[in-house]
This record gives structure tokens, C-alpha cells and sequence, in this order.
């Protein structure tokens, strides 16, 4: 993969408060990404990517690494991703899995998914230098930014904890969810990791007192309420609203709990395959937008 195409080092430094990713040295990002251990790293050539082997059969294995542009069955996994294992902290020896994810997605599959990698960022960069003299000034130092296609009730609940605060809380209150609520993945370097609870774990009676004593203050019974409305739903509701209108999704997901403009459009923005041209403002950013964009109307 060239990289003006995709720059996880922009990107994860951005979103890493609500997405989990964690920068355990630098450049090296890791998370958890359709229930396994992921560590992403980017060289100046390539994307290298580790699912690790969380179900113990192998302590401390890696079920699949190897270069995003080169991830084709049979193909040599060259120098990079032995540097990469001994950067992780992996040994060389380390048995190396073709897999699938329970939805039956390779790990590229995952990747690109998550990545929208079928968006051509080249084409779309043009086209904002050509329409935009500010971006134009900009766009050499931000290559390839993109947004993530992140998993919606991920993407939901963590905005919810979003509402009046500031990153760090966020990141603490997030990763409180998956710590009290989400299922223990694995362990790696001394670290437990785990997934994000299930709309069903936070639809719990209990959760809203439990969450209170945590922190979370008011958002509490938002998350709750929110997850006992989604859990009387039919299964598979919230993906669902990944591939509707956008009229159809902002009825939907208004409907919620503590989802108000502001959230609605961020999920819709980052979770769903739905483009639209109003795009989330945040009041802090009113002075930027003063500067470079003041002949906006």
C-alpha cells in the first residue's frame, strides 16, 4: 500500500481517545479490532499488521503478520515483518495463521473495511486542492488521513461519553465500558485487553447506578436507557442503519437517548457507508473556521 493512501500515525493520533488504539512505542499503534488483539505499524514503505493468538494455544503468538499491500496467500513475508516481530516483541520463531473472523473476512477484508481503503483518497484530495485554496496549503502535511468505518455501537456509546467533556476522561471512561462490561481478549506484554461491551451488557438494570459510581455522572443513564432501547429492537438494528438513507438513519438514531445533532451525525460520519455534505461542528473550532473560512456563508 502506497502510503499517501493511508497514514496511521495521522490517523490514530487523532482518534485514539474514543477508538482505543494505543501507541505502545513509536509508531507502533495497538487495539482491539473485531475481537482480537491487533498491533499496526507503519514503515516508510508499507502498513505492517499482527492479529495476535488470543486463545492460548501458543503464548504469545501471532495468528497473522504480515504487509498489508503484500497480504496474498504464498507470498514471502520478507525482512520488514521480522523487524516488525522484533519491534512487537515477538520471537522470530513465532508460528505465523492464515484465519478468518467469525463473520468470515479475511484480516485484510477487516483492515480495508475499517480503513475504507476502496475510497480513492488520491481522487477526492484533488478534488479539494481544486476547490479549496486552504487545503491546498495543507494537504502535503496531512497525507492520508481518512475516516474510519468503525463499529457502530463502539462508535455510539463512546460519543455518548463524549457529551461536555475532555479527552482524557473520555479515554478513561471508555475504557472503563470494556473493562467492566466487554470481554477479556488476551493479555499482551503485561497488558489485558478487551473487547467493547455488547448493547445486551449495558442494557443491564444495574448499569446506570454502577456507571455513576465510576464517573460517568449524567451520561450514565444515557448509555443505559440508550442500550435498553436498542436491545427491544430487532437484531442487527444498528448495522442495519449502516446502509440506509441518511433521512432513514437521522429518524432512527434521534430516537435515542442522549443522541442528539451532534452525535447522529459523527456516528453516521464514521460508522455508516452514508456520504453527506453536513458535516459535525464543534464550537471550539469557531476560530479556525473564522480565519480560513469567513467568506463562507
Amino acid at each position: 500500500m502506497e502510503l499517501p493512501n493511508l497514514n496511521c500515525n495521522n490517523m490514530l493520533c487523532i482518534v485514539h481517545f474514543y477508538c482505543r488504539w494505543k501507541e505502545i512505542q513509536q509508531g507502533v499503534w495497538r487495539s482491539v479490532l473485531s475481537g482480537q488483539i491487533w498491533t499496526l505499524k507503519q514503515t516508510d514503505t508499507k502498513i505492517l499488521y499482527q492479529v495476535h493468538d488470543t486463545k492460548g494455544n501458543i503464548p504469545g503468538a501471532v495468528i497473522k503478520s504480515e504487509p498489508l499491500s503484500e497480504a496474498k496467500p504464498g507470498r514471502s513475508k520478507g525482512n520488514s515483518v521480522k523487524q516488525f516481530k522484533e519491534e512487537a516483541g515477538v520471537g522470530a520463531a513465532t508460528p505465523v495463521y492464515e484465519i478468518k473472523s467469525e463473520e468470515g473476512n479475511s484480516c485484510t477484508d477487516i483492515l480495508t473495511d475499517y480503513f475504507q481503503l476502496n475510497v480513492s483518497l488520491e481522487s477526492l484530495y484533488k478534488q479539494w486542492q481544486a476547490a479549496d485554496g486552504n487545503f491546498c496549503q495543507v494537504a502535503a502535511d496531512f497525507p492520508g488521513v481518512r475516516i474510519l468505518r468503525q463499529d457502530p455501537t463502539e462508535n455510539l456509546f463512546a460519543f455518548i461519553c463524549s457529551s461536555n467533556n475532555n479527552i482524557s476522561r473520555i479515554t478513561s471512561m471508555v475504557e472503563k465500558l470494556c473493562i467492566h462490561y466487554g470481554k477479556k481478549v488476551g493479555c499482551i506484554d503485561g497488558e489485558d485487553w478487551y473487547t467493547f461491551p455488547s448493547v445486551v451488557a449495558l442494557a443491564q438494570d444495574s448499569v446506570e447506578q454502577h456507571l455513576r459510581d465510576l464517573g460517568f455522572g449524567y451520561r450514565a443513564k444515557f448509555i443505559n436507557q440508550t442500550a435498553k432501547i436498542i436491545s427491544k429492537k430487532e437484531n442487527g438494528w444498528l448495522d442495519r442503519l449502516r446502509h440506509v438513507s441518511y433521512q432513514e438513519a437521522h429518524s432512527e438514531l434521534l430516537q435515542l437517548t442522549g443522541v442528539g445533532a451532534k452525535v447522529y451525525l459523527l456516528v453516521v460520519l464514521i460508522s455508516t457507508k452514508i456520504f453527506t455534505t453536513i458535516i459535525p461542528f464543534k464550537t471550539k473550532k469557531t476560530t479556525f473556521w473564522k480565519a480560513w473560512y469567513a467568506h463562507v456563508k
